[in-house]
């Protein structure tokens, strides 16, 4: 039994799971309104794939959206927004790499069927990866709002919580 939980404990330091991982976000809303929600369903694997580079692929479940408001979660499901129906997932994948104390984060992704690119900064708070806030404009992923869109924010700001303990980068 001993040998059995070594396995376990081995497996996952070596590929260790998203299921807590999170993706905040924030988007100004009519000028002064800050809306914030979270993706809170990823899936993926985490991989060291050099001696201080690791990366992780995967993908975001986009029906797992929470604002705090169903009925603005279930509009921006629809095709004007995130058009889940069609792009139900998001998938990406990001290399992190150590220099010193820094660790750089890279993603590729695609949302909307749009390919795009992120880069940001991971920090440790209370023991877990966290990135610093990344910024993308919403009319970078084709979400352009006609005559509404002085309303709609065009900045997005996410921060994307590993659910990865940062001693697993100490390897």
């Amino acid at each position: 039994m001993p040998q059995l939980f070594l396995l376990l404990a081995i497996a996952f330091f070596q590929n260790p799971s998203l299921e807590n991982a999170k993706v905040n976000f924030e988007v100004t809303h009519m000028g002064v309104l800050k809306v914030e929600g979270e993706f809170d369903e990823l899936t993926g694997e985490f991989r060291q794939v050099g001696d201080k580079e690791w990366l992780i692929a995967g993908e975001v479940d986009v029906r797992s959206i929470d604002t705090d408001n169903d009925s603005r979660d279930e509009t921006i499901l629809t095709e004007q927004y995130l058009n889940a129906e069609n792009y139900p997932n998001i998938p990406f994948e990001a290399r992190l790499v150590r220099k010193g104390q820094s660790i750089s984060l890279n993603i590729d992704l695609e949302l909307r069927g749009i390919g795009f690119q992120l880069a940001g900064e991971l920090r440790e708070e209370d023991g877990v990866l966290i990135s610093s806030p990344i910024t993308f404009k919403r009319s970078d992923i084709g979400l352009d709002f006609g005559l509404m869109d002085t309303l709609i924010g065009d900045e997005i700001a996410i921060v994307i919580n590993s659910g990865i303990g940062s001693n697993i980068l100490e390897k």
